[in-house]
């Protein structure tokens, strides 16, 4: 990860794997998911606002991570980190 301060962090499975991954929405703009063992797994960058927050929902059985950042806006990522 970017060494910058982290704003938000959530843990949730969303690969149906029995595992939570982990977010960590950062001050460098990004949206980090990690394996349960610390190792990255990808990265979501719009730009370069500061992310302050993330959350795991589910929509039509398939989980999106949400997004929002310094920017005003949110943004819904695929569980492969897409935009969803």
């Amino acid at each position: 990860m970017s060494g910058y301060m982290n704003h938000d962090l959530w843990a949730d499975d969303i690969n149906n794997d029995g595992v939570d991954e982990i977010f960590a929405a950062n001050a460098d703009g990004s949206v980090y998911c990690l394996n349960n063992k610390g190792h990255l797994l990808w990265q979501f960058k719009q730009n370069d606002a500061p992310m302050y927050s993330v959350t795991v929902v589910q929509k039509d059985n398939k989980a999106y991570v949400v997004c929002g950042g310094y920017d005003n806006s949110f943004y819904y990522v695929s569980n492969e980190g897409g935009i969803g």
